[in-house]
């Protein structure tokens, strides 16, 4: 199956400061958190800054050579089936070769590490995106390795930008203050409050979370870079939200990822491809008197991805809209 790649540009340099937009990670807490400020989007093309925020202990950021160059931007066109993975390398800039790959080895373990780095970066970007039928329909965010940023949902047909985490609508903090969330119209994730779980007893099937993404693999590894390596993937929605863009539409933006541990290197793929939509691709059944979706998938990941993994450790995620699976480690050989 073949998916169509994202194209976009990078029309000026990255910068490494904070601005007043950049999300705010105050240590302990580590990990990742994006914005974006200047979203402009006119005749049929987005611009905006992408502003990243990340705090890790120091050990673990001096793990990499170049710690800029280590994080990796998604962009989702769900509408479109259409994405691309990249590495934070800015293409205005010549660097030194390196020695060996980016990251050089696992961090010492430190249950309470004493020393934090906070990062900045501003990423430019430049895409051509039609106008979508409904609701947000352009997803970005980053990646390191196992951690996972919040997701911005770009709204192209009523403007606006909107953070989730988990799936669920997150208040992001900035320098200057926590988002207004006023400022753009509801999602429709948002619309439609979670099941209520099944009664005490109830010996049926167990009921996945609604609102839900999952990865399972189906074996433990180490795995054989020329294995096809089958996952299973789990997409539970209320039955209002599917029927909001449809089976086709939730399927189109199914897409899976994958990043190399020691250099980062990316690649990503489309599910739905060139394939059609089934009827059994989506199953329906009602829970506590509600109707809940289930799109539930398996494929095989060098399928999707175009070709054998490389030997090491890979982090692989699906993404559907604004949920995000959890991340799957691989080994191959």
């Amino acid at each position: 199956m073949s998916m169509t790649f994202l194209p976009y540009e990078l029309p000026s340099l990255f910068t490494f400061e904070q601005d007043a937009g950049s999300p705010v990670i105050q240590a302990p807490e580590v990990g990742i958190r994006i914005s974006a400020r200047d979203v402009e989007y006119a005749q049929d093309v987005l611009r905006f800054e992408l502003l990243v925020s990340c705090c890790f202990p120091r050990s673990y950021v001096q793990s990499f050579q170049r710690f800029s160059q280590a994080l990796v931007f998604v962009l989702e066109d769900a509408a479109g089936g259409r994405a691309t993975m990249a590495r934070t390398i800015d293409p205005h800039k010549r660097y030194p070769a390196m020695s060996g790959p980016n990251f050089r080895k696992p961090p010492v373990v430190d249950a309470a590490p004493r020393s934090f780095r906070t990062n900045w970066m501003r990423v430019p970007l430049e895409l051509p995106l039609p106008v979508p039928a409904w609701g947000p329909s352009f997803f970005v965010t980053v990646l390191l390795q196992e951690h996972v940023s919040n997701t911005l949902a770009f709204d192209l047909l009523h403007g606006g930008v909107r953070s989730f985490l988990g799936g669920r609508r997150h208040a992001l903090l900035t320098a200057s203050g926590i988002e207004d969330e006023d400022e753009t119209p509801p999602d429709p994730a948002e619309l439609f409050p979670s099941l209520p779980s099944a009664p005490p007893g109830d010996t049926s099937e167990p009921v996945p979370a609604v609102g839900s993404l999952t990865l399972t693999p189906r074996g433990a590894g180490p795995f054989s870079g020329n294995s096809a390596i089958l996952l299973d993937a789990t997409l539970v929605l209320p039955g209002e939200e599917l029927a909001v863009g449809g089976a086709e539409a939730w399927l189109r933006s199914l897409f899976i990822c994958s990043s190399h541990q020691a250099t980062q290197f990316p690649r990503v793929g489309n599910w739905l491809g060139d394939r059609l939509v089934f009827p059994d691709d989506v199953r329906t059944r009602k829970v506590a008197g509600r109707e809940q979706a289930l799109i539930s998938q398996s494929f095989a990941l060098t399928d999707l991805l175009g070709g054998p993994l490389s030997p090491g450790t890979h982090y692989v995620q699906v993404s559907a809209r604004q949920y995000r699976s959890n991340m799957v480690t691989l080994t191959c050989t």
